[in-house]
């Protein structure tokens, strides 16, 4: 009989040692009862043919099978019986009597009782009163954990769709509170990762990736299609580029009697000799100076330039492409519309920081930018610190320089910046900067220097949006003109005429968009 008695004490003391407010711990006769202890209070073990000793008479005195709390503080008690089997009670005496509880509510519950699918819940409980501390432990607990999870601090967690029952019990009481919870299904998620894609005639390319979420079952599988087998064919997100043309392709299915489809429009042009580039990696690894190349979709850089991605370079970001001027960009960047977002360029010490570093003006080796938007991230260079380009090579051509590109980032300088080009040697036209600066040294709007002695190039056409429209638009000192140029501030976009051209798309009060 001790055998049991000693198993039962050492689970209880377990339960007292992770916090049960201090409950005492006694057993009768194999079974076990927990009773609270407070100073002046009296009781008796039930199995008087036992022995009874507390190694701290001045907490708690026995006379017998009788005991008695002195003052607050704890005891072991050791039982033996006949045969000197022994076993260890632990008691603990508290000052005050401990306070009845009358009541629980559950604290946190959601709006209407109801939750959607995945969705997280941080429950707790009010006490009446909260002092109270008579009972066991406080036990949360659900009807159906495949809808709702619970764990012992009432964080709750919705698996799947239906209703369920929290409960929330302060144990060795009859006093509990529950609540009933309805999860309800999430909104169904039903997309591709692309609405727009360029490719060349014969390239096959695993490009498209659904994106599709539903609580709801299936009535018929995701399938995907295109709307011109001509143009380009599709096998589950690969895309054989057929012929010149556009067309439409994405995928379709039936959830919950509802018909869903997403799909991305495809543009398919010759090969004329353009490399396509679709990752930030790709565009960090381009090195032909005489090379053509056209993105073939928007390009985020957030993963690439955070922390542990491939263009981190221990926080710099981004390398300028085209680093020296024997070595300037001589080929086209066609943008085709598509855009570099959230680019990352953190080079305070280093001088002509831009997209690329160096572009060539000579004769019959005009590098071009055109058709391309910059959207989000930071630039950070020192002097001739730039967006699209910072110098120029060569002594000056017209064809050389930048046609129908957006900015909108910001552009952080240790000294002069610019919200388009840097040193200019060819033509900037059709151009909008939406740019903010944050520059030691001179700020200009569209290019900080024009080093050209033919008049008939240089800013034409282009429209800076944003705070700091007082400063300079280009430094023309040496060179080239400024003509048809406008500084605007946010709130005039809506009033103001944007007329650059076919290049552009636009809509009444908000910035132009480069056209696909």
């Amino acid at each position: 009989m001790i055998k049991k008695i000693i198993a039962l004490t050492l689970c209880l003391l377990c339960v007292f040692a992770v916090g049960c407010n201090g409950k005492q711990i006694t057993a009768i006769e194999g079974e076990s009862k927990i009773v609270r202890l407070y100073v002046g209070q009296e009781g008796s073990f039930e199995n008087s043919s036992y022995s009874y000793s507390s190694d701290n008479e001045s907490v708690l005195s026995i006379n017998g099978s009788s005991y008695k709390g002195l003052k607050e503080g704890s005891a072991s008690v050791t039982v033996k019986d006949k045969k000197g089997n022994v076993a260890v009670y632990l008691f603990t005496v508290f000052g005050n009597k401990p306070v009845e509880l009358e009541g629980l509510t559950i604290q946190n519950v959601p709006a209407n009782n109801s939750i959607t699918v995945g969705q997280s819940l941080a429950l707790s409980y009010l006490k009446e009163p909260v002092n109270a501390d008579k009972y066991d432990a406080i036990v949360w607990s659900t009807t159906n954990s495949d809808v709702l999870s619970v764990d012992k601090q009432g964080n709750v967690v919705a698996r799947g769709m239906g209703q369920a029952t929290l409960s929330v019990t302060a144990l060795g009481t009859d006093i509990k509170h529950e609540i009933t919870v309805n999860v309800l299904p999430r909104d169904t998620v039903f997309a591709i990762n692309h609405t727009k894609l360029v490719g060349v005639v014969g390239e096959i390319e695993d490009l498209l990736v659904a994106d599709v979420l539903s609580d709801y079952p299936f009535q018929k599988e995701i399938e995907w299609f295109t709307s011109d087998k001509n143009v380009v064919k599709v096998n589950n997100g690969e895309l054989t580029f057929v012929s010149e043309g556009k067309a439409n392709v994405g995928i379709t299915a039936r959830i919950n009697n509802i018909d869903y489809s997403a799909s991305c429009e495809v543009t398919v042009k010759q090969n004329e000799g353009y490399t396509v580039i679709r990752t930030a990696e790709q565009l960090q690894e381009i090195g032909n100076t005489s090379g053509n190349y056209m993105l073939g979709n928007d390009i985020d850089f957030s993963a690439s330039c955070a922390e542990g991605g491939e263009l981190y370079n221990g926080g710099k970001g981004f390398m300028p492409l085209f680093e020296d001027a024997n070595n300037s960009f001589k080929g086209v960047f066609e943008g085709n519309g598509f855009a570099l977002r959230n680019i990352m360029i953190n080079r305070p010490n280093d001088a002509f920081v831009a997209l690329m570093r160096y572009i060539s003006a000579e004769e019959g080796k005009e590098g071009v930018i055109r058709n391309l938007s910059i959207i989000g991230g930071s630039i950070k260079g020192a002097n001739y610190t730039a967006v699209f380009y910072a110098n120029c090579s060569g002594y000056g051509n017209v064809n050389s320089g930048l046609e129908n590109c957006f900015a909108q980032l910001a552009i952080s300088s240790t000294g002069s910046a610019s919200g388009l080009v840097g040193n200019n040697k060819g033509t900037v036209k059709n151009c909008v900067s939406n740019v903010s600066f944050d520059a030691l040294g001179k700020v200009y709007l569209f290019a900080l220097n024009h080093t050209m002695p033919d008049a008939t190039f240089g800013v034409n056409n282009c429209v800076y949006v944003g705070e700091s429209v007082q400063s300079e638009m280009a430094n023309i000192t040496n060179g080239g003109y400024l003509t048809n140029c406008f500084a605007i501030t946010l709130d005039q976009v809506a009033s103001f005429n944007f007329d650059l051209g076919d290049g552009w798309i636009y809509t009444e009060g908000k910035l132009p968009v480069v056209k696909g």
